[in-house]
């Protein structure tokens, strides 16, 4: 039982770590910051790289989420 619990814990903290850090990432990209450190070829790769910034922060959000609201 510890051990089920110990998992549905770092499950859910490791699906709110990926949301903040993709948070971060889509802040920077917005706010221009970004851009000094990666340089993109255009501005395709720029939006491409953001809305798969945005994925992975859904994903990780529909994760914690889960983890938290599931029963047993």
């Amino acid at each position: 039982m510890k051990r089920h619990l110990n998992k549905q814990f770092a499950t859910a903290f490791f699906g709110s770590l990926g949301t903040i850090v993709a948070a971060m990432v889509i802040q920077a990209m917005i706010a221009g910051d970004f851009q000094k450190i990666v340089e993109f070829r255009g501005v395709g790769e720029e939006m491409v790289f953001t809305l798969f910034a945005i994925m992975i922060g859904i994903i990780s959000l529909g994760l914690a989420v889960s983890a938290v609201t599931r029963k047993g």
